[in-house]
């Protein structure tokens, strides 16, 4: 993930990278933009890396 700031608005934006899709090879990107403030965009950096390691996997039966 990368913080930046965009130079045509001025404004923060951050790049996550969402995996591989597996049907076609590709990675996936999610690109938030219009951030106002880079402490702002680096709390949302954050606050996105711990939700997907506390995301837990769950085993179906059968």
């Amino acid at each position: 993930m990368t913080v930046r700031k965009d130079k045509q608005t001025g404004l923060w934006l951050i790049d996550i990278s969402g995996g591989v899709n597996p049907v076609t090879g590709k990675c996936r990107r999610h690109i938030k933009r219009g951030i106002k403030t880079r402490r702002e965009a680096i709390t949302l950096e954050h606050l996105n890396s711990e939700s997907k390691s506390s995301e837990t996997v769950l085993k179906s039966k059968g």
